[in-house]
């Protein structure tokens, strides 16, 4: 070999190229870790969103049920005038409660303030089942709605206003 031309010692090319690859090594196991963390999170994002809407379902129902069971009374007595204190004192004490409103015979007999005017044939049935509908679907807003019963007869219908809002926010 000629002294003008020097080579590079074998040992210098084989560290040089195991430090290559372990390079490339971490960078794909890093970009690897990144995307299964990315999935993790959209799954565990989605499945907080289904335990937190069907808690938001249930609370709702319940509260429907309990609101149209203590206005029962009131409304066969025709002691509207209890009813609203009824329904403020429900809507102090749940958040995500928006409004409450309550009609008989097609006429609004009680409401919470922010209260919209609503439809009271839409959400229940003949066997006087809780319905839910969405407001619409870009909002996080729901109306249950249940008829107000003592025994068989039909004395009213409950709406009630529910906000997702705060589990949107969470999420």
């Amino acid at each position: 070999m000629s002294a003008s031309r020097a080579s590079i010692p074998l040992s210098v090319k084989l560290m040089l190229t195991t430090s290559i690859v372990v390079a490339a090594a971490v960078a794909i196991s890093a970009w690897f870790g990144q995307r299964t963390i990315a999935e993790l999170a959209r799954d565990d994002v989605a499945a907080r969103r289904t335990a937190g809407e069907a808690a938001i379902v249930r609370e709702a129902e319940l509260l429907t049920k309990n609101v149209a069971t203590a206005t029962a009374i009131p409304m066969a007595q025709q002691a509207y005038g209890e009813v609203g204190p009824l329904i403020a004192a429900t809507l102090r004490d749940y958040p995500r409660i928006q409004w409450i409103a309550i009609a008989s015979d097609g006429k609004l007999v009680a409401a919470t303030p922010g209260a919209p005017t609503v439809a009271f044939d839409d959400l229940t049935d003949a066997r006087g089942a809780i319905g839910h509908r969405r407001v619409a679907p870009d909002k996080p807003d729901w109306i249950y709605g249940s008829d107000i019963r003592l025994g068989d007869q039909v004395l009213g219908q409950l709406r009630l206003g529910v906000s997702t809002a705060e589990l949107d926010a969470e999420l």
